[in-house]
């Protein structure tokens, strides 16, 4: 199908290389604005944008107005963005949000390694708890022997220091003086949690041991921090 203009349509933008042309056009009779892409002249991808002239504008103004045959891809990906709204300065932000630093599993089982390795050395039986930065469960260890109840309870200390960047026992000094927060669900106020951080300060998770004493559980927590502080450069 060949690139042409609607009679009863008025250009609102065109742009025009190497027979590559990014077109919105807005349709007075039936209220609506819509954007045409079209390669060597033949159409492509056309969009139909409803009511918004400006939504329709960002997404023309977002392509490249010099496409290649390689690029139409990325075109047709902008084009649909700017439907929703969304600036060329937008999609490089989700960009940056895909390649942010996570912590992996090869991370979480060499800091639970260390932090067992401590627990056993000492003669301690815990139970620990690494999440990502979602709170979301990366890894669980449960010792033999250790309390039922700590399975739940590490995982509220590591929820907590998941959550914000600070231990479960400065999260319990902070709950004295701001009263109530101590309710916030899947929280704990006492040591055990510590918050995963790496060097450029991108706060990826946290960890939370419980079974033995506050400290502790601490203890074993920041001897699995130290046998990661290297990856988490």
């Amino acid at each position: 199908m060949r690139c042409r203009s609607m009679p009863t349509a008025r250009p609102m933008f065109r742009a025009n290389g190497r027979s590559n042309i990014a077109k919105i056009l807005f349709s007075p009779t039936y209220h609506f604005a819509r954007i045409r892409i079209c390669l060597g002249g033949r159409r492509i991808l056309i969009i139909r944008c409803g009511k918004s002239r400006y939504k329709c504008l960002a997404a023309a103004t977002s392509i490249h107005l010099t496409l290649g045959e390689n690029q139409m891809q990325a075109a047709k990906l902008l084009a649909i963005s700017g439907l929703f709204g969304l600036s060329l300065g937008a999609m490089n932000v989700a960009t940056a949000q895909e390649s942010k630093t996570f912590l992996t599993q090869a991370t979480a089982q060499k800091m639970a390694a260390a932090c067992e390795a401590k627990a056993k050395a000492e003669g301690w039986k815990i139970i620990i708890a690494i999440v990502d930065d979602g709170g979301q469960l990366k890894h669980f260890t449960r010792m033999d022997d250790s309390f039922l109840i700590s399975v739940e309870i590490s995982q509220m200390k590591a929820n907590t220091s998941a959550g914000i960047p600070f231990s479960s026992r400065k999260f319990g000094e902070i709950a004295q003086a701001v009263k109530g927060i101590e309710f916030t669900p899947r929280t704990a106020t006492f040591p055990g949690g510590l918050p995963i951080v790496t060097a450029s300060g991108r706060h990826i998770g946290g960890i939370g041991v419980s079974g033995a004493s506050g400290d502790q559980d601490e203890a074993c927590a920041q001897a699995a921090l130290d046998a990661v502080k290297d990856i988490l450069k």
